[in-house]
């Protein structure tokens, strides 16, 4: 067999200790959100975005794992009722985009337009700092032969299955 060559890695333009401190940002701060969150007398803004914050850190998927999640969060909370979550649901399956609109519109309900842009920021912005994160990483991995032979056959699967 003939050795594969393997390219030139391109780069993302984030080192590796760049990605491992964006993979890392957000699980420190799940944690201390969650500690004062337990401890009583948390801040009022703790209380409004903690929720998101576990969502956002939590879920890998789209809307179906968003949307129970994020129900149970805040109706344990306190902060919507499942009347008013139904409401924003119905809301943001007219509008094009992902589930997490729904952060903004119960963010909306609880602190207005400043909440939603809270409680959307708090929520996206874990994926996406681990998304970042993990590029150096996935820009060398990709480049491994049997990576990509696997990637084939992936990409090959979910075609059949969107075709399905």
């Amino acid at each position: 067999t003939k050795p594969v060559e393997v390219a030139e890695v391109p780069s993302v333009g984030i080192s590796k200790s760049g990605g491992m401190i964006l993979l890392s940002i957000s699980w420190p701060v799940l944690l201390l959100v969650t500690v004062l969150d337990t401890m009583g007398q948390t801040p009022p803004l703790i209380t409004m975005i903690a929720p998101y914050l576990r969502v956002g850190c939590l879920v890998f998927g789209g809307g179906p794992v968003v949307i129970p999640l994020l129900l149970l969060q805040l109706s344990a909370s306190g902060a919507i009722d499942a009347h008013e979550f139904a409401l924003g649901f119905g809301l943001v399956q007219m509008l094009p985009g992902a589930m997490y609109n729904l952060a903004a519109f119960c963010g909306a309900l609880t602190g207005g337009i400043q909440g939603a842009c809270l409680c959307w920021a708090v929520m996206v912005t874990p994926g996406v700092l681990m998304a970042l994160g993990a590029l150096p990483y996935w820009q060398v991995v990709r480049t491994e032969p049997r990576i990509q032979r696997v990637l084939t056959g992936v990409n090959a699967g979910a075609a059949g299955l969107m075709g399905a």
